[in-house]
């Protein structure tokens, strides 16, 4: 019992960056059809409704807002935008907080400030996303 011990944490050591193998989804035409079109509401409400700018955005209005069930809409952005729903949100919200830093009128407000205006609602997480996303720090988004 001890040797088949021994074994299974050699070759589990041995086998530790490798990359877990990933299932690949197939989708039906309907089921393809029916997440495109919920991917262009989707965008719609980000670029037209700028939804993302509400802080207490979640899934679940999301998916109100849409017309749909949760899991529906996690399909979508996990297999049509290939993200997770929080990294989704935080790069809209990103990309709002350069627009507003771009913009000579609003120079007079912190990137704080900026950052509760394009949806975030804590300083924590508004550094910990730009973080994730950007690899930089929240003061670098001033030079990009």
């Amino acid at each position: 019992m001890a040797l088949i011990t021994y074994w299974l944490g050699i070759e589990g050591f041995g086998k530790r960056n490798q990359l877990a193998s990933k299932l690949k989804i197939v989708l039906s035409s309907k089921e393809k059809s029916q997440l495109d079109e919920l991917s262009k509401k989707i965008s719609h409400l980000m670029i037209e409704k700028k939804i993302f700018k509400n802080p207490d955005l979640t899934l679940n209005s999301l998916s109100e807002a849409l017309n749909v069930k949760p899991y529906l809409t996690t399909k979508c952005l996990n297999l049509i935008f290939n993200k997770k729903f929080n990294d989704f949100i935080n790069e809209y919200r990103i990309e709002e907080v350069k627009k507003l830093i771009n913009n000579p009128d609003n120079n007079q407000y912190t990137l704080l400030a900026l950052a509760y205006d394009s949806g975030f609602n804590s300083k924590a997480s508004f550094n910990r996303a730009v973080k994730k996303l950007t690899g930089k720090s929240p003061s670098a988004l001033k030079q990009i």
